[in-house]
């Protein structure tokens, strides 16, 4: 045999070439597999393009005695019954007064109560027989078209909050109104209702407002109490009779039975976001708080947090609008375009096991692209007889990040200009500032700019 080295032929080396990429990419697709499952796993997540779901932007979910779940979305109202069927809810067929559906409760007679419209939608209820009435000032003790909160009490009287006073509407049809000149009421506009199981009702309006069972009135403001906020957003109360206050801006709340105050926010907690959206304490007493911006949180009996997002978990946005927990401990998110998301908690892999697999899961990838890239590039010298240079382009610029104005005409504006720029998640955020703060008016016109965003980002 002559000393003469043999080179393979091209032909061979590229089969080698095109075994290795293969390869890899099946070992990268595996490993990727691997990952989505420790991270989705005990989530469910329900869109238009999977389900019945009339929108994926969800702003109310409650659930009724026979475990049906009803969602109102921007896009309408929804009925997911016990075997899996949905029947949605229209202004076109329906009594319903708009499409965007805001705020749900159930009643004791099994009547579903919704607020729509915010400018003239009044409170329309489904009964169980499906006949629909609409409350408005025209034909009843509503003080306003406008309806900010709902909630029902021990007696089962629909407990509404308007721009104009607290109205309460009895079982017998009887309306009573609260407002600054007949009541303790801090405010007129009231924006939040829960009661507690001493018969006490917690009110939010510039402040916290306590009517108890006699009729007495106490208001906590920050100035008079450790209240973090007085724009109050929502009110929850635990087990423990504890009042847990969601505000906007300044992060969440709690009075507990002793009179004692607690305010968490970004900066002195795992809290991750100070705007907050929903909350639901079940029945561990643990702490489930949703966020504009900062997905959602948990804050745990013994002080700890988590904090849940779309790089970790199967939340399908990390604009978290809605909170509820069904007969099976299963957590139910409404989120801004990402759906309706379901938790099964005891399901689910730890936090900290999807970091894990996700760095594992990065270290892997990276590994088999090194690999891969070095072999290539090695039978290639070989054939080519020259060095072959890996450029890869350089990573996009983050850039500075956009300030999302406060106020809320200034933020749609920029919204707007973003959104033709082509930015859209920037564009988004400013659309939400304008949604949560701004005038009714300015209200409708982002919800027409999310749903527009909305077909944008799903083309």
């Amino acid at each position: 045999m002559s000393g003469k080295s043999v080179t393979p032929k091209p032909k061979r080396q590229w089969m080698f070439i095109v075994a290795v990429l293969v390869i890899g990419i099946g070992l990268m697709a595996l490993g990727e597999a691997a990952f989505r499952w420790v991270k989705y796993r005990g989530w469910t997540t329900y869109k238009t393009a999977n389900s019945g779901l009339a929108g994926n932007y969800v702003s109310a979910v409650v659930i009724d005695e026979q475990g049906q779940i009803w969602i109102g979305s921007l896009d309408g109202l929804n009925m997911l019954d016990t075997a899996g069927g949905w029947k949605t809810y229209t202004p076109a067929e329906f009594g319903l007064t708009d499409d965007p559906v805001y705020g749900l409760a159930i009643d004791q007679q099994g009547r579903v109560l919704m607020r729509s419209d915010w400018l003239s939608g009044g409170l329309n209820v489904l009964d169980s027989t499906g006949n629909w009435t609409t409350y408005t000032p025209a034909n009843s003790g509503l003080a306003d078209s406008e309806v900010n909160a709902l909630a029902i009490d021990e007696q089962g009287r629909a407990w509404i909050g308007t721009p104009r006073g607290l109205n309460i509407l009895d079982t017998a049809g009887h309306w009573t109104i609260y407002t600054t000149a007949n009541s303790g009421l801090i405010d007129d506009y009231v924006n939040a209702i829960a009661f507690d199981e001493q018969g006490r009702a917690w009110i939010g309006s510039e402040g916290l407002n306590e009517l108890d069972a006699a009729g007495n009135w106490t208001t906590y403001t920050t100035t008079n109490s450790g209240l973090g906020s007085n724009d109050i957003d929502l009110i929850t109360v635990d087990e423990l009779g504890r009042v847990w206050i969601g505000t906007w801006r300044q992060g969440l709340s709690m009075l507990d039975t002793a009179g004692n105050w607690t305010t968490y926010t970004t900066t002195n907690s795992g809290l991750a976001e100070d705007y907050v959206n929903a909350l639901v304490v079940d029945k561990q007493g643990q702490v489930w708080i949703g966020t504009q911006g900062g997905g959602l949180n948990l804050l745990d009996v013994a002080g700890r947090w988590t904090t849940y997002t779309t790089d970790n978990s199967g939340v399908g946005d990390n604009h978290v609008w809605e909170l509820t927990i069904d007969g099976q401990g299963r957590l139910w998110i409404g989120t801004a375009g990402g759906g309706l998301n379901v938790f099964d908690v005891q399901a689910s892999f730890p936090t900290k096991t999807v970091e894990i697999a996700s760095a594992c899961r990065t270290v892997y990838l990276t590994g088999i692209f090194l690999g891969e890239l070095c072999f290539i590039i090695f039978v290639t010298r070989r054939q080519q007889r020259q060095v072959m240079r890996n450029e890869q382009p350089a990573p996009p610029s983050s850039g500075t990040p956009i300030a999302i104005p406060e106020d809320p005409q200034t933020a749609f504006e920029l919204g707007q200009s973003l959104l033709l720029a082509g930015k859209h998640s920037e564009a988004k955020a400013c659309f939400m500032q304008a949604f949560r703060a701004g005038s009714p008016e300015l209200r409708q016109r982002a919800v027409a700019e999310l749903e527009k965003l909305g077909e944008v980002e799903s083309s």
